[in-house]
């Protein structure tokens, strides 16, 4: 076997054995903060389940990274090769491909997991140019509104979305804009707006990504929970920003029942709906108050962070020099 399709077997499988690892304790952080994410506020909670859908590909890395960078970054007493006498492992020494000589079939098992990370890439990509296809089409059917910070699309079904990644736009239909008051227009415009300031479609797309590294159900809940983290971060910065928060909650309500019922082709566009998440939920919160940080939770993230990465450099430097120290074994 040439020696780049050795270590990109030998890649795949300690990147593969990283995600599943990292899949593991995020699920099981996850399932301890459940109960305690409720007690976050919005934007606190967005970014701390931001962390745990990065877990698997951080951990992926550093369990790489461990298994090929030199011996004595981490432990000097175990890189005898590279003292003295080094007999012909002098390369060892320097930031290598992992020495590991696999089976046929687990080589074969490599690559193939390999190439099936390549096809969902591609098979992502195609969904997303498909998306982004769809928005411009409805660029092109939009027409600016006389106040020109939003969009106006000529259809009597009521929506209102955000989308665009690098220059994100507002989008409301016909039908939306005359079934609401002046005040609930700007309301759903100001909620939209705080989606394109902080850049809330391009961390939906990775989100998106991310959640497929997870066991499903975790990742399902994992997105649902974020994508309710940022409309309640929307609605808390509207509420602030209009004073009232019953108004905000009444709004959502309205939009909410003029949408039922109505087709949203719409829906497959690269962009955050106005509507979106858990609504019972959102209105509930709107209702109770702001809801104050729990500092124990990013005290929690901290040490899962730390501990995956300890892990990860311990495993993989302790893998790297078992196998190193084998080397001379396997090699006659």
């Amino acid at each position: 076997m040439s020696g780049w399709i050795h270590a990109a077997s030998s890649y795949a499988l300690l990147l593969t054995v990283g995600v599943i690892f990292g899949a593991l304790l995020s699920g099981f952080a996850f399932g301890r903060l459940k109960s305690r994410l409720a007690q976050t506020g919005p934007t606190a909670r967005a970014r701390l389940l931001f962390v745990l859908l990065l877990l698997p590909i951080f951990v992926a890395l550093a369990l790489a990274v461990a298994f090929s960078a030199p011996l004595a970054y981490f432990d000097a007493g175990h890189g005898w090769h590279c003292g003295g006498d080094t007999d012909g492992y002098a390369a060892l020494c320097q930031w290598h491909a992992p020495q590991v000589v696999l089976p046929g079939w687990l080589a074969l098992t490599g690559l193939s997991l390999g190439l099936l990370a390549v096809a969902a890439s591609l098979f992502g990509v195609r969904r997303f140019v498909s998306a982004l296809d769809k928005l411009k089409t409805l660029q092109r059917m939009a027409q600016p509104a006389e106040r020109s910070d939003y969009f106006r699309l000529e259809t009597s079904n009521p929506f209102g979305f955000a989308a665009g990644l690098k220059r994100g736009q507002i989008f409301v239909s016909r039908g939306l804009e005359n079934s609401l008051s002046a005040g609930e227009l700007e309301i759903v415009l100001a909620h939209e707006r705080v989606h394109i300031r902080r850049h809330d479609i391009l961390f939906g797309l990775a989100v998106q990504a991310l959640s497929y590294l997870m066991w499903p159900e975790t990742g399902r809940s994992l997105r649902a929970q974020w994508r309710l983290a940022i409309e309640q971060r929307c609605d808390e910065t509207v509420a602030e920003h209009v004073g009232d928060r019953l108004r905000v909650a009444a709004c959502l309500v309205t939009v909410a029942r003029l949408q039922k019922g109505c087709s949203a082709q719409h829906n497959n566009v690269v962009a955050c709906h106005l509507i979106d998440s858990d609504l019972t939920t959102r209105v509930e919160s709107l209702l109770a108050g702001p809801v104050c940080s729990y500092p124990r939770v990013s005290v929690w993230i901290a040490g899962i962070v730390a501990f995956a990465s300890a892990s990860s450099l311990a495993i993989g430097v302790k893998l790297h020099h078992w196998t190193e120290w084998l080397l001379p074994v396997v090699g006659h």
